[in-house]
Order: C-alpha cells, then sequence, then structure tokens
C-alpha cells in the first residue's frame, strides 16, 4: 500500500531533479518533509530519475525479441541475481521511471541476508539458454563471498551445442562492463549504464516477468 506521504514525496523528488537538482542534494529534504521510512527514501534514490536521464536511457534499451543469435550478452551477474531474489524473497521491487526494474532493499552492501540467491541464480541459469544467444559472458565480483558458489551453479548452464560461455570473477566488474565494446549490457546499474556505449537489457525484469505474474509498482505513473 503506497502511503500519500509517498506519492507526495515522489512528486516533489521528480520535480526537483528535472530542475537539476542532485539525488543525494534532495533526497533528505524530501525525506524529511514527508517523513519517509528508509526504504521509501531508497525507492526515490534508485527509481525517480530526471527527463532528461530517462530518455536518454531509453535510447539504449532493447527487448528480449530485439536479441538475435550472434548478439554479445554481458551480464552484471550480481546485479541481475540480487534484483531477482529480492523479488522471491518478497523485498520491495519496483519499475524505475527510467523502464528499469530495481530493487529497494538496501541489502547489496549485505547480500548474506538475501536467502534466495541460490534460487535466483537457478532462474538465470534456466532463462539463458531460452534466448538462444551463442556469445554470453557472466561478469561476479570476487570480493563478494557468494560469488564463488554462484558461478559453481552458472557453470552447469545446459547450453545448445557451439555456445561461448564465459563466467568471469573480478575485482572490478563495473569497470569490465563500461569498457567491454560489441555487446549487450544486461545491469539496472545506472553507473554502468550512463558511461557505457553499448546498448542495455533488463535482464532481471525479463526473467521475473517470464516466470511469474509480478504487480510490481511502476514508479512511472505516480508522478
Amino acid at each position: 500500500m503506497i502511503s500519500q506521504n509517498f506519492l507526495h514525496a515522489v512528486r516533489d523528488y521528480q520535480y526537483l531533479v528535472d530542475q537539476g537538482y542532485l539525488p543525494r542534494n534532495i533526497l533528505d529534504l524530501v525525506g524529511n518533509r514527508h517523513e519517509l521510512k528508509a526504504v521509501e527514501r531508497s525507492m526515490l534514490y534508485r527509481g525517480i530519475f530526471s527527463e532528461i536521464s530517462c530518455q536518454k536511457r531509453s535510447g539504449k534499451m532493447v527487448k528480449s525479441n530485439e536479441l538475435s543469435k550472434n548478439d554479445n550478452l554481458i551480464v552484471d551477474g550480481l546485479n541481475v541475481i540480487i534484483t531477482i531474489a529480492s523479488y522471491l524473497q518478497g523485498l520491495p521491487v519496483f519499475i524505475a521511471t527510467d523502464g528499469l526494474v530495481r530493487d529497494a532493499s538496501n541489502v547489496r552492501a549485505k547480500i548474506q541476508t538475501l536467502n534466495k540467491l541460490t534460487e535466483a541464480t537457478r532462474l538465470l541459469k534456466k532463462y539463458l539458454p531460452v534466448l538462444n544467444i551463442q556469445n554470453i559472458e557472466i561478469y561476479l565480483d570476487s570480493q563478494v563471498e557468494s560469488s564463488m558458489e554462484i558461478s559453481i551453479i552458472l557453470k552447469e548452464i545446459d547450453f545448445t551445442e557451439g555456445a561461448n560461455v564465459f563466467i568471469k570473477l573480478q575485482k572490478d566488474v563495473d569497470r569490465s562492463l563500461i569498457e567491454s565494446s560489441n555487446g549487450i549490457v544486461c545491469t539496472s546499474d545506472t553507473g554502468i549504464i550512463d558511461k557505457t556505449d553499448n546498448r542495455i537489457f533488463d535482464l532481471a525484469s525479463a526473467i521475473i516477468y517470464h516466470y511469474y505474474n509480478p504487480q510490481i509498482l511502476d514508479l512511472g505513473q505516480l508522478g
């Protein structure tokens, strides 16, 4: 249930970011004024963006039916898996104003609190062959303890013969994704999306909608 306070906060926050105010400078101002909870503040920060930013990101987005067999899919592994796990665990997940599905669970710094990581990883493993793409690179943060377990599960993916699948554990995943060339990046991380020249595919959203019938809050409809 969305509170009236949150609805008013969405409108105020949207107005201010469209005026060019930096999100970090207005989050507490809006949050305190409307007495928002921590999760509601997270939804504002991770879900409400300026119209200009949304238009730029929209121009990069591709849908699943626009993918081709010869595409190179570059997956931000933990980003995708955490979003799916948050949904499976019943934590807040929403459609941001830029059209991407994100979580507001505030668990990215404490990933061990998610008890659906393995299930989410298996969903990713199950879905990737559905796309019928021959070249897939999955990047995982080597500094996160769960990455090793996730990589073991993903190595069991049953792809069609001839598929090239690489699972890469690295310290600086963001940089690798930003600097990758000739591929489609799967992430909802705005820092990556705004800096890469590649197209973007919301893989987490595709998986959630493929296997479930989710009723996900669309922040773009609240303003």
